[in-house]
């Protein structure tokens, strides 16, 4: 070993030059991850707008337009026009229940027939729609 040797020995096995020791100690003492926008570890600990799909983002947009409240809640939901329809919240689930059955059932059929059980799993969502926004009929 040379007076320019170092006693650590490199990635190949040979004791490394006290030059390549500097840099080596610099890039080991330097901090890594520091908080950073970008870095390692995270400044913040959820997204900011983590819920913010661009459905929902829509509909805020559609909200705002027509002049409503963006920030309280709203019933314009199909589910919820369902109920203030007349329907009961289990009449609601059984329908949307069975209407994901059917979609589950042609969803494993289109796996032997392909794209041709997409016009029947459209007529399913549009029946179920259909369905949650007649208004219950009252008995006399």
């Amino acid at each position: 070993m040379t007076g320019t040797d170092s006693p650590i020995l490199g990635a190949d096995g040979r004791p490394m030059k006290r030059v390549e020791r500097a840099a080596t100690e610099a890039a080991l003492t330097g901090e890594v991850a520091a908080p950073s926008l970008f870095g390692v570890r995270r400044v913040w600990q959820e997204a900011i707008a983590r819920d913010l799909t661009p459905a929902r983002l829509a509909g805020l947009l559609r909200r705002a337009a027509e002049g409503k409240k963006v920030w309280q809640a709203h019933r314009e939901h199909f589910y919820q026009k369902a109920t203030q329809r007349g329907r009961t919240h289990a009449q609601v689930v059984r329908a949307v229940l069975a209407a994901n059955a059917a979609l589950v059932a042609l969803a494993t059929a289109s796996l032997h027939l392909g794209w041709t059980t997409v016009p029947a799993g459209a007529a399913v969502v549009l029946l179920l729609l259909a369905n949650l926004a007649r208004a219950k009929r009252v008995a006399a």
